[in-house]
């Protein structure tokens, strides 16, 4: 009589949504974990927020790590006098909180100040970006049980004033992993 094989669990869901630094990730997922991941660069919490609903449907996450607004904080450094900075934490806390009615573990990135920028950059943007990060932080008013992920501030995990590199990935994807919840798919195939 042949010995009964088990099926390896199937793995739970994680879905990154969000403009080029979600775009980018190419960190290996947690250990039982898959990841579904959409970035549009350039765009706007505004913009990405409306394609969340239809994306939780078709993955059906455990998890999501919302990575979007810096395109928001840049609109508001060059249009100071727009309304991207409200718009952006709106937007961010729509999709927080239909992430969290759908019954998903929420992760909003933290909106980190840039790092050292071009010349021309510098002389064009200046500090009004991370400004307007900060502002965009100041306003996020999210659903509870949202996690907040710490975007790394260090000059040696950046490619560029914004985008991380390799190593910048690894470390956002270390402390994902500590902030992703038990993984109910694997603990229910556990329990029977």
């Amino acid at each position: 009589m042949a010995a009964a094989v088990s099926a390896p669990a199937p793995p739970c869901r994680l879905l990154i949504i969000g403009d080029s630094l979600a775009d980018e990730w190419q960190a290996p997922p947690p250990p039982g974990w898959a990841v579904a991941r959409h970035g549009w660069p350039g765009q706007r919490a505004t913009e990405i927020a409306p394609r969340l609903p239809g994306l939780i449907a078709r993955h059906r996450p455990q998890a999501l790590l919302i990575m979007a607004g810096s395109n928001d904080a840049r609109a508001a450094a060059l249009w100071p006098a727009g309304d991207a900075i409200p718009a952006a934490a709106t937007a961010i806390a729509a999709m927080a909180q239909t992430g969290t009615a759908s019954g998903t573990k929420v992760i909003v990135a933290r909106l980190a100040p840039l790092g050292p920028q071009p010349w021309w950059r510098q002389w064009l943007i200046g500090t009004r970006q991370s400004a307007a990060m900060a502002a965009i932080e100041a306003r996020l008013q999210l659903p509870p049980g949202t996690a907040r992920l710490a975007s790394p501030n260090d000059k040696a995990l950046r490619r560029d004033h914004l985008h991380y590199n390799a190593a910048g990935y690894a470390r956002l994807a270390a402390d994902l992993a500590r902030l992703l919840p038990p993984c109910p798919v694997q603990a229910a195939i556990a329990a029977s």
